[in-house]
């Protein structure tokens, strides 16, 4: 599917219906738009789309797709300009760029300030909100509407799209699920978080091509006197009631919240 193609379609039928008074054609508005921002949104995820778990290429929420695309990319959602000169020797910057064209892409503030207030004006209200008289605003609708195309139209009057460059590393989680994430272009390490189990890692440029993924852990000491080894465990798995196993004396244990005398 054309999704770019597709998001014009929707701003245009969002225009129309807006052109009309009437509540109903607020909403019919509202419904396109939304539509807009998806289409938007899955048009961004189609170029990450080889970096990107299957659990999240299978959603449909803008807000989960983006929050992912941005754990790739932090640079995602950031207008970018792409240019070209020539190199006056080898690695030295040109002296003069052309420019090819530039990118206003979704942002996650786009969808976060717009995309559920766009969904709440499409169902019926509720029986509090009948029995306190509080009835559908037309004018609210239509001012949301009207802020959220001036957005789209700027995304869409993008001279260049889908601009897609950057140093990345890969590795499988402990969980079984495969993790692919860009390099800071700065060369500084990065947090970041597999989706399936919630492990966090520090991603740490090392050169020679190579990266490095350190889990987030906690040091735990086996409570077993006669033990006493020391276990790593993932911060995602510091939560009460959760139960891990010593590799040394075998003993299971529970992690619990614990109290201390104030003294």
């Amino acid at each position: 599917m054309k999704y770019r193609h597709e998001a014009k379609q929707n701003l245009e039928n969002a225009k129309a219906s807006l052109s009309n008074p009437g509540l109903v054609n607020a909403k019919y508005g509202a419904l396109s738009l939304r539509m807009s921002v998806e289409a938007l949104t899955y048009d961004l995820a189609d170029k990450y789309q080889d970096d990107m778990p299957l659990s999240i290429i299978d959603t449909w929420q803008p807000r989960k797709i983006m929050a992912e695309i941005l754990e790739i990319d932090p640079y995602a959602g950031r207008p970018s300009t792409l240019s070209y000169g020539r190199e006056p020797a080898l690695g030295k910057t040109p002296e003069v760029f052309r420019e090819i064209g530039t990118e206003t892409p979704i942002s996650l503030e786009v969808i976060k300030k717009h995309y559920h207030a766009l969904g709440s004006f499409l169902h019926l209200p509720t029986l509090r909100q009948i029995k306190s008289d509080r009835q559908q605003d037309e004018e609210k609708i239509r001012r949301r509407c009207n802020e959220l195309i001036g957005g789209i139209e700027k995304i869409l009057s993008s001279t260049a799209w889908n601009i897609n460059m950057g140093n990345t590393s890969t590795m499988k989680c402990e969980c079984g699920e495969s993790l692919t994430r860009r390099l800071k272009k700065d060369g500084k390490p990065r947090d970041t978080q597999c989706p399936h189990c919630h492990q966090s890692y520090r991603l740490t440029d090392i050169g020679d091509g190579k990266c490095e993924w350190e889990p987030h852990t906690q040091k735990i000491t086996c409570p077993n006197e006669d033990c006493k080894t020391v276990e790593y465990v993932g911060n995602h798995l510091i939560t009460p009631g959760n139960e891990f196993i010593c590799d040394t004396c075998n003993k299971k244990y529970k992690i619990a919240l614990g109290v201390s005398p104030i003294t």
